[in-house]
């Protein structure tokens, strides 16, 4: 029995939410920006002081702390298993470096490859 018309299927209720969710992450992002302009206005390019600086940056950690950690583990995590693989493929090679390939021949007998 085909679904009536004027009500949502279940498919179309998920990407209805899904677009509502990405709407709101946008939204969001865009509220960030806004408070971290807010407070910082003008402090950027007036005094260059060690203290104002330090406070930009502390504002900015705390507006866009979990972004910007969440990118840095992603990096560092990508980053390791890139290393432990590279690891694992020189092991390899260490142990079976030395051994001698064989192949067969056109007549069906072992033959040594140099």
């Amino acid at each position: 029995m085909p679904p009536k018309k004027g009500k949502a299927t279940k498919s179309g209720k998920a990407a209805k939410k899904k677009g509502q969710q990405q709407a709101f992450e946008v939204q969001r992002a865009k509220a960030k920006d806004q408070y971290l302009a807010d407070k910082t206005f003008g402090l950027k390019n007036k005094k260059k002081s060690k203290n104002v600086q330090q406070f930009i940056q502390q504002t900015t950690m705390a507006v866009k702390g979990n972004e910007i950690r969440a990118k840095q583990k992603a990096a560092a995590e990508k980053k390791s298993k890139k290393d432990l693989k590279k690891a694992q493929e020189q092991a390899m090679k260490a142990m079976f470096g030395g051994m001698e390939k064989t192949v067969r021949g056109a007549d069906g007998k072992k033959t040594d490859e140099e």
